[in-house]
């Protein structure tokens, strides 16, 4: 049997008579990793999702040779159906609450592979409040950014 990588601990808060509850990680080193949650279920299914993605690869920063990166620069994403239907939802709602003549959708184009362009700046102002935590995000969680948009940090 392996360690456990997650512990769930139960609280009480005996001031507000209140159970609560918190999930930690346990490897590499012990840290919370969420705020309180009401119930059993909704910490179990925090640890689910967090072993869903465990197979993702994180860099510490104090372990990555650190580079700079313009946000007017172009990445591309793989949009997933809710991205794209969250892009198409804002644009009607942006053209019907200004009482223009009606501006069709264009969907985003994507290349061979299934990429759509945009600038940073622009994928955070369209999409960035759609990344949340627990929920479906709107795009897939790899950025391809050209490594000649990068530069050393002095």
């Amino acid at each position: 049997m392996t360690d456990p990588d997650y512990k769930i601990e139960e609280c009480f808060e005996p001031r507000n008579m209140k159970i609560y509850f918190l999930v930690y990680s346990l490897k590499p080193t012990p840290n919370l990793i969420s705020p309180q949650f009401d119930t059993l279920e909704e910490a179990k299914e925090c640890v689910r999702l967090c072993r869903k993605h465990s197979k993702r690869i994180f860099h510490y920063v104090e372990d990555c040779k650190m580079k700079s990166f313009n946000i007017n620069s172009t990445v591309k994403v793989k949009l997933t159906e809710y991205g794209k239907q969250m892009l198409e939802r804002d644009h009607i709602e942006f053209w019907s609450s200004h009482g223009a003549r009606e501006m069709p959708y264009e969907p985003y184009e994507t290349d061979a592979d299934g990429y759509a362009k945009f600038q940073l700046w622009s994928l955070m102002e369209k999409l960035g409040k759609y990344c949340i935590l627990g929920c479906e995000p709107p795009f897939d969680t790899v950025i391809l950014i050209d490594e000649n948009d990068l530069r050393d940090v002095e």
